[in-house]
């Protein structure tokens, strides 16, 4: 995994770290009792060449420590974000993930972000987004971000 570094501007009473990201690719369904082979083969982690009929799965993972934890509410966006390369623009992204913010004095977040196919051969930027979003109803971004840029994924039409 790689990093996904986050900026916390609270006190040193709530601390975000450990944050990581991978992309994955899974194989299409319909590929017999063989393949494509049963995890850990599938999904596998992506060479970022993907055929225009294949799912993403973008995995984001972070660790919160602190007693400010238990006093706050809201919830963590997680989205990953595609920038197409070249003429014209990808209407599809961006695929978001939101999660509850957890209130126990360590806990650590496994969150998956699934992108549909990109039905389009060419050049994106990926880049992800991660915020911490205040209760309802207003919703207020909380001072707590994080963002990567994944970097340039191609896809294209298989034969």
């Amino acid at each position: 995994m790689a990093d996904l570094k986050f900026e916390v501007n609270l006190n040193g009473m709530f601390q975000v770290f450990n944050g990581a990201y991978s992309i994955l690719t899974e194989l299409p369904d319909g590929g017999g009792d063989i393949f494509p082979a049963p995890g850990p083969f599938d999904p596998t982690a992506s060479n970022m060449i993907v055929q225009t009929d294949q799912p993403l799965k973008v995995k984001l993972h972070w660790r919160v420590r602190g007693a400010l934890a238990l006093l706050m509410a809201g919830s963590w966006d997680c989205s990953v974000y595609l920038e197409e390369m070249g003429p014209g623009e990808y209407a599809g992204s961006p695929y978001t993930q939101r999660v509850p913010l957890v209130a126990q004095l360590d806990h650590t977040y496994d969150v998956t972000v699934n992108v549909p196919p990109i039905t389009k051969a060419g050049l994106f930027r990926v880049t992800v987004a991660v915020s911490l979003i205040g209760p309802p109803p207003t919703n207020s971004a909380l001072p707590v971000a994080a963002f990567s840029d994944i970097g340039i994924l191609r896809t294209y039409d298989a034969a």
